[in-house]
């Protein structure tokens, strides 16, 4: 395929739900988003490779090594004025039909979860101040969480990804620029999952072109109870943050097929039954080391979807990194 009709291909399989600023994908017969599910909110394509499984809690594995996190991390930051240009927005959302969460309860811990997950890839670049979320801070101090009533449950007691992204859209979380993540509360019963998040396919190296820099609103889902650890909420929350901004593309040297990796205590890697895993293949114990605080790495060998400074002519160097994306401060830059 041409390049420049590959590059139209993939804006088109990348646009998110909600309001966009570019042309967008109606719903077609034939579908746009190749190995991706498809989903149409108000009549926009979406596409996600389906939910992520439940995250157990992992503290560390008999005879690994643990990597440091910095020794008191900071609250996340809130990078220029905390509002303009790309942000990454946190917010507490509930099925309507059930109970209000108890904010006092909620809000404090989803607060330690992204600060561990900010911790968490600052932590990649231990000998200087790495990178930082991009996080939306109404009053330029500390991450806001917005409480947002979402669709209910309704009868048929499932509940869906579809109903959240679509729930947010209609409740104006549309900004162009932004990423949302949504810790969800009250759907143990509905959601088998532990997070779900909108993907686009595209691994070309330019930032300024790539499919998953594009400024249109992609989302993100947290199931979400009080009794959760926040490490594993942590978790979560980067994983799925990590789809919304490009990773694991298929062609990454430790891909499942699925849009993961195959390579133990990783944020993104994990039996999701990709060709990889349905052709015989098995998670690989090629990083042994876990945080200290329990966290799993983001890209543990740097080789498949991260790194702040990829070697001449590597994988990272010639495909799309993360460490490019727009919602990221500048590595050794939290924005303060």
């Amino acid at each position: 395929m041409g390049h420049a009709f590959r590059r139209a291909f993939l804006l088109l399989v990348a646009v998110a739900a909600g309001g966009v600023a570019m042309s967008a994908p109606q719903a077609t017969a034939g579908g746009v988003c190749g190995d991706l599910e498809e989903i149409v909110v108000a009549g926009v394509v979406t596409c996600t490779h389906g939910g992520d499984q439940p995250v157990l809690e992992v503290v560390g594995v008999p005879g690994s090594r643990t990597s440091p996190v910095r020794a008191t991390p900071p609250p996340a930051p809130c990078p220029g004025n905390g509002r303009s240009g790309r942000r990454v927005r946190i917010l507490l959302g509930y099925p309507s039909d059930t109970a209000r969460p108890v904010t006092t309860d909620a809000r404090p811990l989803i607060k330690q979860a992204v600060t561990m997950a900010d911790g968490n890839l600052d932590a990649r670049s231990p000998k200087a101040v790495g990178q930082h979320y991009r996080f939306w801070c109404r009053h330029d101090r500390r991450v806001t969480i917005s409480v947002v009533a979402l669709a209910p449950i309704g009868a048929d007691g499932a509940y869906t990804f579809n109903e959240v992204a679509s729930s947010l859209a209609t409740a104006g979380y549309d900004h162009r620029q932004s990423v949302y993540a949504v810790f969800v509360a009250n759907i143990e019963c509905c959601y088998p999952y532990g997070g779900q998040g909108s993907l686009a396919v595209d691994d070309e190296p330019d930032p300024d072109t790539n499919a998953n820099n594009g400024a249109y609103p992609r989302y993100s889902m947290i199931r979400f109870n009080t009794g959760s650890a926040a490490s594993s909420l942590a978790r979560v929350f980067q994983h799925e943050t990590g789809h919304n901004l490009g990773a694991v593309q298929n062609s990454a040297p430790h891909a499942t097929g699925g849009f993961h990796c195959y390579e133990t205590l990783d944020v993104m890697c994990y039996n999701d039954g990709g060709s990889y895993f349905s052709g015989g293949g098995e998670l690989v114990p090629d990083c042994p080391d876990a945080m200290a605080d329990g966290q799993y790495i983001f890209d543990c060998k740097g080789d498949d979807y991260y790194n702040i400074a990829p070697g001449h002519g590597t994988y990272l160097a010639t495909h799309w990194n993360l460490a490019d994306s727009h919602w990221l401060t500048a590595v050794g830059n939290s924005g303060r």
